[in-house]
């Protein structure tokens, strides 16, 4: 089953966990495409991008490109576009604006705690951060779908498939 064939059928109990455990990953892959085509656009390079066999997942990257420079913008926006994708994705389908903000802030909390800890250094508020985020996401949500989706099937990608 691929993230895009989810529907809100009847299913048996072992469907639904196959459904459950699709929907996890493409939330995830989602989130996790939020972030790299967020940090490509503020001129980072990306490592690796992974998903486990949970649909856990988590983007490596490379604060500079060669040659390149690193918005401070752009890179604390990248932070929080990990949550922004997963909640536009939530709502794409179907979720209700209020529960798709709560379960992209779960899946948001250690980026949000990264935020605050980089906060320090930057001179942007977390409200500023998440508008160029929601910005970035809505700017580039045709990209971030087709790394989702590469990233749902392949379950690891590198910089050039970003």
């Amino acid at each position: 089953m691929s993230w895009f064939q989810l529907s809100a059928g009847q299913l048996s109990g072992r469907e639904k966990r196959s459904a459950d455990t699709a929907l996890t990953r493409a939330v995830s892959a989602h989130h996790e495409a939020g972030h790299a085509v967020a940090h490509k656009a503020a001129g980072g390079t990306i490592r690796k991008v992974v998903l486990d066999a949970r649909g856990h997942g988590v983007t490596y990257t490379v604060e500079l490109s060669p040659g390149g420079r690193l918005s401070e913008l752009g890179f604390v926006a990248m932070l929080l576009a990990g949550e922004e994708a997963q909640y536009r994705f939530l709502t794409g389908i179907g979720y209700g604006s209020r529960e798709a903000r709560r379960w992209a802030s779960v899946g948001g909390t250690r980026d949000r705690a990264d935020f605050r800890k980089l906060r320090k250094l930057t001179r942007y508020s977390e409200a500023e951060a998440r508008d160029e985020a929601a910005l970035v996401v809505s700017r580039s949500w045709g990209r971030i779908e087709r790394v989702a989706c590469d990233l749902y099937e392949r379950g690891r990608l590198g910089d050039r498939d970003v």
